[in-house]
């Protein structure tokens, strides 16, 4: 994925999940990955940032909806596929929402099942843990890096 493309099938994938039965606006969650697809700059980044986090989240408030589960995979593929601002948004977004997800917190599966969220964010993140551990010994991107850090420090408390 180039820094400034949206990947083979994610907005299929995004339109794909049932965001409403888990407290998102689906037209709000596609136009912020469709956002963090066009990052291109920093102020893209930090603009990307918090229109997910306001379209999974109550931003200011650090109040997460339980929408950030199903997001949190798709975010993923970001911090394993793109580079530069784009993974920099989606490290920060996903520091986020590890770090906001309460314990009894509970999302609609695309089964019907009712799952933990935070189990959900911690599972999608421990997939990308190498990655992170490279982006994290990068001197070359350190803002990447103290980002992955921070994200892999969140993830070991919350396992």
């Amino acid at each position: 994925m180039s820094a400034s493309s949206v990947p083979d099938g994610l907005l299929e994938t995004v339109r794909a999940i049932h965001w409403a039965a888990n407290g998102a606006d689906p037209a709000v969650v596609l136009a912020a990955f469709e956002g963090l697809s066009r990052v291109r700059n920093e102020p893209d980044a930090t603009a990307a940032y918090h229109t997910m986090l306001n379209a999974i989240a109550h931003d200011h408030s650090g109040w997460l909806y339980d929408s950030a589960a199903p997001a949190a995979p798709i975010l993923v593929n970001y911090v394993r596929d793109s580079e530069g601002w784009q993974r920099q948004a989606s490290i920060d977004i996903l520091i986020e929402c590890l770090s906001w997800a309460r314990n009894d917190q509970e999302f609609l599966d695309a089964d019907g099942v009712r799952k933990s969220v935070k189990e959900a964010i911690a599972a999608s993140v421990t997939e990308v843990r190498g990655e992170l551990e490279l982006l994290a010994a990068d001197r070359n991107h350190t803002s990447i890096a103290s980002a992955a850090r921070e994200l892999l420090e969140i993830l070991s408390a919350a396992t």
